[in-house]
């Protein structure tokens, strides 16, 4: 079961997230801030993580395959700055899993 880090400041988007990747198999993982993601990514780091776009240049190197969740506009800072791709919010649930399975394949090695 994929372990998926979901990195957002509103509770509400969190947990859409979570209801989301737990419905197709997959084990969320909450953080609300670049600290508490450190915290998560420093124990025991998940094989993907969701990062809301606030929240990338805190973030940055991360250890794993990371998908921003940004609004519309320009995705070339956010690639920059390392993500593997860009989900446009409000996301749909079928983009969303769309953009985990295809970073999920990035690094197989880390897939459980």
């Amino acid at each position: 079961m994929p372990r998926v880090a979901v990195v957002h400041p509103l509770q509400a988007v969190r947990t859409l997230a979570a209801q989301i990747l737990s419905a197709a198999g997959m084990a969320p993982i909450e953080a609300e801030t670049a600290d508490d993601a450190r915290a998560v990514m420093r124990i025991d780091p998940p094989e993907v993580a969701i990062v809301d776009e606030s929240l990338a240049a805190a973030l940055a190197p991360l250890p794993v395959p990371w998908i921003a969740l940004g609004r519309k506009g320009p995705r070339a800072p956010l690639v920059a700055r390392g993500a593997s791709c860009v989900v446009e919010k409000p996301f749909a649930a079928e983009d969303l899993l769309r953009a985990v399975a295809w970073a999920l394949d990035l690094n197989p090695a880390r897939h459980r």
